[in-house]
């Protein structure tokens, strides 16, 4: 979901949206899929109650084929680029593979070609899921943290984990992430949050717009 100024509301509901930095939150922006796997957007005055848009069809472009279905979209405002950059697991394959989708915009309603990310690509065929893939700016290092929830086959992830950790079964799931400046080139993946192990180092990542996520646990 995204807090959206008031000018914004007016905008997105008329089909055309730019970006300011609201200091109150008029209205709501949610990005959702139904079973048809295909994304849509919401809008909302109060966080409860929403009004479809589009007459509640797909978002043109980027509706998924049937080898480009898509699941839980998830959308952020990018203040560094001035970008609206979504993410969002394969539906078509369940998130049963290595990759997760991608687009970007500047106003909600055009939105560039859907891209592939490969972010699990080093470790395919040893791992379970690559599911519902979130993305946040992590001030302090200058660079993009993507992430998402992963699972490992059996007999495969026992060497992925901290040595330290008390849960040996590598089919748990846990938050795993990759790092980038550029949306192009990706780090290694990483675990970020293993919530089944024995772990509290739990910590706030401050955000480039000034809030804070806090999902994001970092060592």
């Amino acid at each position: 979901m995204l807090c959206l100024s008031p000018l914004l509301v007016v905008a997105a509901a008329m089909g055309h949206a730019e970006h300011t930095s609201p200091t109150v939150c008029d209205g709501v922006f949610f990005v959702h899929f139904l079973a048809d796997q295909k994304i849509r957007f919401a809008l909302s005055r109060d966080g409860f109650h929403f009004t479809p848009l589009l007459n509640n069809s797909a978002v043109p472009d980027i509706d998924g084929g049937n080898d480009t279905s898509v699941r839980d979209p998830f959308v952020r405002f990018d203040p560094q680029s001035g970008l609206y950059r979504m993410v969002a697991t394969d539906g078509y394959r369940f998130g049963h593979d290595a990759t997760i989708w991608y687009w970007e915009s500047s106003d909600l309603i055009e939105w560039s070609k859907q891209r592939a990310l490969p972010v699990m690509a080093a470790y395919a065929g040893e791992f379970q899921d690559t599911w519902a893939p979130e993305w946040v700016w992590d001030v302090n290092e200058n660079e993009y943290v993507v992430f998402w929830t992963t699972r490992w086959l059996p007999g495969n992830g026992t060497d992925k984990f901290d040595p330290s950790c008390t849960n040996k079964n590598p089919n748990r799931f846990a938050q795993w992430h990759t790092r980038t400046k550029d949306w192009q080139t990706f780090g290694a993946p990483r675990v970020l949050i293993d919530m089944h192990c024995n772990t509290s180092d739990y910590a706030p990542m401050q955000l480039g717009d000034g809030g804070y996520d806090c999902d994001i646990v970092y060592h």
